[in-house]
C-alpha cells in the first residue's frame, strides 16, 4: 500500500511541477510583453516615419493619462443598459498599422475606438482584443501613390463586439477589400459600410454573452445590412447561439450586393429581408439549421445557383433582423389568419420554384412547389374550419388527394403507382366474383369433380373422358369430312383442296390433347381394384396433378381479374361488361375512376415534360 500511495503522489509532484513550468513561462511571456497606454500609442504612430507602424508583441491597456491627452479621449456614455467607458484614438492621418501578436485589455465596460481617423492601410494579425473594438467615422482610402486601401483580420480574437461604420463612401474612394480570416468572434460583427468586397473565410462566430444592449432585440452575429456591396463571399464559418434565444447568424437586410456567395457554412438562421442580389448568387455545401428571412429578398432567377435541400423543411419565413417576434411561417392559425403575410410567404416560394425552373433544376422546384403547396394545403384546412362550405372542403381535400397521388403533379411516376395499386384492389373483388371470360364458379369446380368421381369408378380412360367431352366438336369434323368427299366431285378442284387442310388442323389440335391423355393414363381400370402399392402410387399421382390443374385454374382466375381491372380502369372498352350483380357496379365506378386519375397522370406528365 505505501508503495502504491508513494507513485500515485509522485504522479501529483509530477503534474504540479509541469503546471508551475508552464505558468511561469507564461508569465515570463507576459513581462516580455510591451505594455502600452492609449496615449503612448498614439504618440508612436504619429512619431513614425517609417513606411508603415507595426507594432509587435505588446499589450494595450488605458492609463489615467489618457483621459486628457491630445488626440485620445476617454468619455462615459450611461443609457438604460448600463454604463460603458470609451477609450478612443481620433484624427490619425493618412496612416498605414500593421499590429502583430497584439493584446488589447480593457476593463470590463469598455470600448476601443478609432473615430475620425484616415487609414490607407490596417492590419490586425494573431491579436487579442478583451474589449468592444470600434472603427468609427473613418476613412480607409488610397495612398497619395494611387495604392488601394486594405483592412485585414487574421487569427484575431475578439472576446467583445467588433464594429466597422467609417464614413459613407463608395465608388473609387471605397476600402476595396475587408478580409477576415481565421478570427473568433465571441459576440457579434457589425460592417456597416464602406467596403467593395467583403471576404470573410474560416472563422467561428459564437455567443458566449448577449450584450445589455441586445437583450429585449435580436442579436446578428454577422450584421452586413443596409449598404451597397460588389461581392460579398462568406466560406467555411461556423455560427453557434449556444443555446441563446433570438439571435440570428447572417443578416444581409436591405443589403444590395452584385455578388453573393455562401460556401461550405454551419448557419443558425440567416436573414435576406429587404437584400437585393443584381448578378449572381451561389450557395456550396452549406447547412441551415434555423430560419431564413426572405421578406422583399430579390435575386437573379439565371444566374443564382442554391439547390433547395439547403434551406428546405419550411425554413423560408417572414422576419425582421432586430425583432424578438416570431418568424412568420403561416404554421398557426393566428399565422394563416394573415392573408398579406401569407401572400408575401408564398410569392417568396414562388420566386425560389422560378430561379429552379429557369436554371432546369428539376428536383429543386418539384422540391420547392411541394413545400409551397404543403403551406397552401394547410391554409385551405384552416379556412375549412372558419368558414366551412363545400368550396373550402373540396379545395382542401382535393390538395390532399393531389399530395398523395401525385406529389401535386410533380410526380407522374406515383401517380402511376398508385394508379396501378387501384388495379390490384379491384382485382381483389373481381376475383370473387363469376366473370364471363374464365366461367369458373362453383359449378365449373362441381362438374370438374364429379368428371375425377366417375373416372375413379368406371374403367374409362382419361382420352374417353377428352372425347366425350369433346363428342360434337369431333362429330362436326367428321360431317365436315363426309361433306368434302361428297362434293368434290362438284365443286371445283382449288375448292376442295383448301377444305382438306382446314379439316387437318382442327382436327390436329384434338388429337394432340388425345395422346397426351393417353400417355398419361395411370388408372387402367377402377380404383377399387387396384392393389394397396399401387393405390399408393396412383393417388399420390393424382393428388400432384389436382395441385397443378388448381394452381393453373387461380392464375387463371388472378390473370382474368387483373386484365379486366386493368381493361376497366384504362376504360379501353370491352362491348358488355363481362361481369355480372355487383361486380358490375364496380366496374362502372372503377371506369370512372380510373378516367380520372388517368387524366391527372396526363396533366402531370405533360406538365413535367413542358418544364423541362
Amino acid at each position: 500500500m505505501n508503495k502504491i500511495s508513494d507513485t500515485t503522489l509522485m504522479k501529483v509532484k509530477s503534474v504540479l511541477f509541469l503546471f508551475l513550468l508552464i505558468a511561469s513561462l507564461f508569465l515570463q511571456a507576459q513581462d516580455t510583453m510591451r505594455k502600452l497606454s492609449i496615449s503612448q500609442l498614439y504618440n508612436e504612430i504619429n512619431a513614425s516615419t517609417d513606411w508603415a507602424y507595426r507594432l509587435t508583441n505588446a499589450v494595450i491597456s488605458p492609463a489615467e493619462e489618457d483621459s486628457v491627452f491630445l488626440g485620445t479621449m476617454k468619455y462615459t456614455v450611461n443609457n438604460a443598459h448600463g454604463t460603458y467607458t470609451n477609450y478612443t484614438i481620433a484624427r490619425l492621418k493618412d496612416k498605414k498599422l500593421i499590429f502583430k501578436d497584439c493584446r488589447f485589455i480593457f476593463p470590463t465596460n469598455s470600448i476601443f475606438t478609432f473615430m475620425y481617423c484616415t487609414f490607407n492601410m490596417l492590419a490586425f494579425e494573431n491579436c487579442d482584443f478583451q474589449t468592444d473594438f470600434r472603427i468609427w467615422r473613418c476613412k480607409i482610402e488610397r495612398d497619395k501613390g494611387g495604392n488601394s486601401a486594405f483592412f485585414s483580420l487574421d487569427s484575431c480574437v475578439f472576446n467583445g463586439s467588433f464594429v466597422f461604420d467609417p464614413e459613407e463612401f463608395s465608388g473609387h474612394d471605397a476600402l476595396s477589400n475587408l478580409n477576415i480570416n481565421n478570427c473568433v468572434f465571441n459576440r457579434y460583427v457589425s460592417i456597416r459600410d464602406g467596403v467593395l468586397n467583403l471576404n470573410i473565410e474560416n472563422s467561428d462566430f459564437s455567443v458566449e454573452k448577449v450584450p445589455d444592449e441586445y437583450k429585449g432585440n435580436a442579436l446578428n452575429q454577422l450584421n452586413i445590412s443596409g449598404h451597397d456591396y460588389e461581392n460579398i463571399r462568406i466560406s467555411y464559418c461556423k455560427f453557434s447561439s449556444n443555446g441563446f434565444e433570438n439571435t440570428n447568424s447572417i443578416t444581409l437586410a436591405k443589403t444590395s450586393v452584385e455578388r453573393l456567395m455562401l460556401s461550405d457554412n454551419l448557419i443558425g438562421s440567416i436573414g435576406f429581408s429587404g437584400a437585393t442580389v443584381s448578378k449572381s448568387f451561389y450557395a456550396k455545401s452549406v447547412e441551415i439549421g434555423g430560419d431564413i428571412g426572405v421578406e422583399g429578398f430579390d435575386f437573379p432567377l439565371n444566374n443564382s445557383n442554391v439547390p433547395w435541400h439547403y434551406i428546405s423543411g419550411e425554413k423560408l419565413c417572414l422576419m425582421l433582423s432586430y425583432s424578438t417576434d416570431s418568424p412568420y411561417k403561416a404554421n398557426t392559425e393566428d399565422n394563416l389568419n394573415k392573408e398579406n403575410k401569407y401572400n408575401d410567404l408564398i410569392a417568396a416560394y414562388k420566386k425560389f420554384h422560378n430561379m429552379y425552373l429557369t436554371r432546369g433544376d428539376m428536383v429543386s422546384a418539384n422540391a420547392c412547389y411541394i413545400e409551397m403547396k404543403n403551406i397552401e394545403t394547410r391554409r385551405n384546412k384552416y379556412l375549412n374550419k372558419v368558414n366551412p362550405n363545400l368550396e373550402n372542403y373540396l379545395n382542401y381535400n382535393l390538395n390532399v388527394f393531389l399530395r398523395y397521388f401525385s406529389a401535386y403533379g410533380t410526380s407522374p411516376v406515383r401517380s402511376l403507382i398508385v394508379s396501378f395499386y387501384v388495379v390490384l384492389i379491384f382485382a381483389f373483388f373481381y376475383f370473387f366474383f363469376y366473370s364471363e371470360w374464365d366461367k369458373i364458379d362453383r359449378r365449373y369446380l362441381m362438374q370438374k369433380h364429379r368428371i375425377l368421381v366417375e373416372y375413379l369408378k368406371s374403367d374409362q380412360s382419361l382420352e374417353d373422358f377428352y372425347t366425350q367431352e369433346y363428342k360434337e366438336d369431333f362429330q362436326s369434323f367428321k360431317d365436315f369430312k363426309e361433306h368434302i368427299e361428297n362434293s368434290k366431285r362438284s365443286i371445283p378442284f382449288f375448292v376442295d383442296a383448301l377444305g382438306r387442310p382446314l379439316y387437318r388442323l382442327s382436327k390436329f389440335k384434338h388429337s394432340i390433347m388425345s395422346w397426351i391423355y393417353r400417355r398419361s393414363e395411370i388408372l387402367h381400370g377402377r380404383w377399387i381394384d387396384l392393389s394397396s402399392g399401387k393405390k399408393w402410387i396412383v393417388g399420390t399421382t393424382l393428388f400432384a396433378g389436382i395441385t397443378f390443374y388448381l394452381t393453373y385454374i387461380l392464375f387463371l382466375r388472378v390473370l382474368n381479374s387483373v386484365v379486366l381491372s386493368l381493361n376497366t380502369f384504362s376504360t379501353l372498352g370491352f362491348g358488355d361488361i363481362p361481369v355480372k350483380g355487383i361486380s358490375r357496379y364496380l366496374a362502372i365506378v372503377e371506369g370512372f375512376i380510373g378516367w380520372f386519375l388517368l387524366t391527372l397522370f396526363s396533366v402531370s406528365l405533360i406538365s413535367q415534360i413542358l418544364q423541362s
